[in-house]
């Protein structure tokens, strides 16, 4: 039945991202991660992403995969000044490609894998993550930071939605005035560990 068009478009991900999560920060950070997929592929193929990515699927060499989504991960680790891009915010002006941060590129190459996969790529988890290397997210060390038998201590003492509240405060690092804008549509119980979305509009104002 080759009339009946089977390709996923990027408007088709980023709606199941939502009707999935019904998080309008877990879309936008979808849009970000192939917005970035997109970038890469364009500068360093001269391709669009979608055709670089049928391109892979014609090949069907696991090994091109993996070179190809390494090659993305190194680029998002440095600065690429020489490209200009539009932001997400409407009217925003053109800025520098920058580094990203190792939690954002985690997140990135995580949507634009669920991406290339929905789009017909076979990607096998587990020989993704022997073969494409992840930069270290790193904990920033705080000299006055408390110890783990005082965060134990104040939890034990805390009543159980404060004792929620400092337990995913410490694992996460968000802030106390962002966890209480998330809302159950905000986390991703299907991911491990669990990813909790920030409502990225929180940030605009």
């Amino acid at each position: 039945m080759s009339y009946i068009d089977d390709k996923i478009t990027k408007e088709n991900f980023f709606d199941k991202i939502y009707r999935k999560s019904r998080s309008e920060s877990a879309r936008h950070n979808a849009e970000t991660a192939l917005r970035n997929l997109e970038i890469f592929c364009q500068h360093i193929y001269q391709k669009e992403m979608d055709q670089v990515i049928d391109d892979l699927i014609s090949v069907n060499n696991s090994r091109k995969t993996f070179v190809f989504f390494q090659k993305f991960v190194n680029f998002l680790q440095e600065d690429h000044l020489e490209i200009l891009y539009n932001p997400s915010q409407k009217g925003a002006k053109r800025k520098p490609f920058e580094a990203k941060m190792p939690s954002s590129i985690k997140g990135y190459i995580s949507k634009a894998r669920k991406y290339a996969k929905m789009r017909g790529l076979p990607i096998d988890i587990e020989d993704f993550n022997d073969n494409v290397s992840l930069p270290t997210i790193e904990e920033e060390i705080d000299p006055e930071s408390f110890t783990h038998e005082e965060i134990r201590w104040v939890c034990n003492r805390a009543s159980e939605s404060r004792r929620l509240l400092y337990m995913t405060m410490n694992d996460s690092g968000a802030r106390d005035g962002e966890l209480c804008q998330v809302m159950k549509r905000d986390i991703d119980f299907d991911e491990d560990p669990v990813e909790i979305h920030l409502p990225y509009k929180m940030y605009l104002m």
